[in-house]
Formats: C-alpha cells, structure tokens, sequence
C-alpha cells in the first residue's frame, strides 16, 4: 500500500469513529499527517502542480523519442533548455519556472 492509500484509508477509518491515534498506529501514518488532512489544513489527496499540460508533455517526449532514434541522443541539460526555449516562445506574461523558464535539477 503506498503511503497516499495508507492516508486515505486512515482517513475514512477515523472518519468511521476509530479514535486519530489508533488509525495512525494501525495505519503507519504520522498523527500530525491525519490531524492535518482531517482538519483541512492540507487536502487529502494533494497532487503536484504540473508545469507542463499533458500535450507539451507528450511533446517533449516524442522529441526525445525520435532524437534518439535518429542517433542524437540528448543530455539532461539540452532536454531541460529545449523546454525553457519553447517556454519562451510563448510569450506568456507569468513564468512557469522561476530560472528564466528553464527547469530546475528537481525537477
């Protein structure tokens, strides 16, 4: 079970009237982690905002995909400046990376 499942079923379980410290025993959850979601200071399923839509995505793959099929294989570095190149072209008011639109190691 991963650790997301492990939060939810938690959840419910205290939700169903099992005491916060038992569920987060029995469930392998940190206590504060339930108190947290319970109180909705955090949301119970948080998923990570994307920078990029599926379709650029999707995209971006492809073209590493198909470099590599061509025989030019490409570095982390030129995959990340690829995106910051596209992300430029754009001409959007707001950045979506905060290194002049080019994606950090993290990432």
């Amino acid at each position: 079970m991963d650790r997301q499942s492990k939060i939810k079923a938690a959840y419910e379980a205290v939700k169903g009237g099992m005491p916060i410290r038992a569920a987060s025993r029995q469930f392998a959850v940190p206590r504060s982690t339930l108190q947290d979601r319970l109180a909705k200071r955090i949301p119970l399923e948080q998923r990570p905002k994307t920078a990029l839509t599926p379709e650029e995505e999707t995209q971006f793959s492809q073209w590493a995909i198909n470099m590599a099929r061509a025989g030019f294989g490409r570095t982390r570095k030129d995959f990340l400046t690829n995106i910051q190149g596209y992300l430029n072209q754009l001409h959007e008011p707001q950045l979506r990376f905060k290194n002049s639109n080019k994606p950090g190691k993290s990432w």
